[in-house]
C-alpha cells in the first residue's frame, strides 16, 4: 500500500478503539472468570457475547471505513424516510404490556 493512502486515515483513533475495547473485553472475561470457561466465543457466556459483538462491529467498522463519502450523504434521506416510516408504524403494529409500550412484534 502507499504510504499516501495509509495516512489518509486517523491511525491513532483506530488504535486508541481497538485498544479499549481489547481492554473492555479483558475486564468482562476477568470479572467473569469461575475456572470452568471453554472457549471466548460461548454465546452462553457474556464474554462470549462480547468477543462475538467486537468482532461484527469491527467488520461494518472496515467497511464503513473504506466506502466513499458520498455513499452516507446519497443514502442519508433513504434511511431517514425508512426510519420514520418505522416510527409510523409503531401505532399501528406496536405491542402493549402491562401499560408500556414495547415496540413492534415481529414474530408470533
Amino acid at each position: 500500500m502507499n504510504r499516501l493512502n495509509i495516512l489518509k486515515y486517523d491511525l491513532v483513533s483506530i488504535a486508541l478503539y481497538i485498544g479499549l475495547v481489547s481492554f473492555g473485553i479483558i475486564n468482562i472475561y476477568s470479572s467473569s472468570f469461575n475456572g470452568s470457561s471453554t472457549s471466548l466465543f460461548d454465546l452462553s457466556s457474556i464474554v462470549g457475547k462480547q468477543v462475538i459483538f467486537f468482532f461484527l462491529s469491527l467488520v461494518v467498522f472496515i467497511f464503513i471505513l473504506f466506502t466513499r463519502n458520498k455513499f452516507f450523504d446519497n443514502s442519508a434521506s433513504i434511511v431517514y424516510f425508512l426510519s420514520i416510516i418505522l416510527l409510523l408504524g409503531l401505532f399501528v403494529f406496536g405491542v402493549e404490556r402491562g401499560e408500556q409500550d414495547h415496540g413492534m412484534r415481529l414474530v408470533q
